[in-house]
């Protein structure tokens, strides 16, 4: 999410269409897509002009979960629903504020690649992870070494590497583990944040009491 907040305190153009692509793929209208980013474009830049600015941090999100502070981010948007038998993924499943800004196409799901380019299609999006998840000479699932690999996907033509090259990487450096405790009647977590570095691997956040709701929420969601 970081990629929203350019560093002159401007929003960035490019990846405001791409958060707005990632809202269209999860299900949600373009009015609330629209609604939801100018919400975050007033509490991200730097200004305090805005709809708005109420409680505006006017800097960038510390964790994904401050999304539910602005007016227009929803519990359902956020962590999803399931309503008459259909699913809509929340977004916080799709999004950090922890990373580099490009997408890890080794683990990237179908809806993070979609949000690349109007020119990857589900299709492309999925021959993609097809091909990561096929087989090597090793036994092991094949991966991308490096972003020219992408070429070795049929599916991924001229256009769509000329428009994905500059967001993608092979590589992350940034992974968040969760460890949840629960019964019929309560439910406990942590989340700790660690960076790997040429260094070594540290600690650059720690919750000692995360909520698990975004994972077990059709559980709870009523109680």
């Amino acid at each position: 999410m970081h990629r929203l907040r350019k560093q002159d305190g401007t929003i960035d153009p490019t990846a405001e269409t791409q958060f707005k692509r990632l809202m269209k793929t999860l299900g949600h209208t373009e009015e609330t897509a629209n609604d939801l980013m100018e919400n975050i474009a007033d509490y991200l830049d730097e200004n305090t002009q805005g709809e708005y600015e109420t409680d505006a941090r006017n800097d960038k999100f510390i964790m994904p979960e401050e999304l539910l502070f602005l007016e227009k981010a929803t519990e359902d948007i956020i962590y999803g629903k399931t309503e008459d038998d259909k699913t809509t993924p929340g977004l916080l499943q799709y999004i950090t504020t922890w990373s580099s800004g490009q997408i890890n196409i080794n683990t990237a799901s179908s809806e993070v690649l979609q949000c690349l380019s109007d020119k990857m299609t589900p299709e492309i999006a999925n021959a993609i992870i097809s091909y990561r998840q096929e087989t090597g000479e090793n036994g092991k699932p094949k991966s991308f070494k490096n972003i020219q690999d992408l070429r070795l996907v049929t599916e991924v033509a001229g256009e769509v590497f000329a428009d994905i090259s500059n967001y993608v990487t092979t590589t992350s450096t940034y992974f968040s583990a969760i460890i949840t405790c629960q019964n019929s009647k309560l439910a406990k977590g942590s989340r700790t944040v660690l960076q790997r570095t040429p260094k070594g691997t540290k600690q650059v956040f720690f919750d000692i009491d995360y909520t698990p709701k975004a994972i077990i929420r059709p559980e709870i969601k009523n109680e």
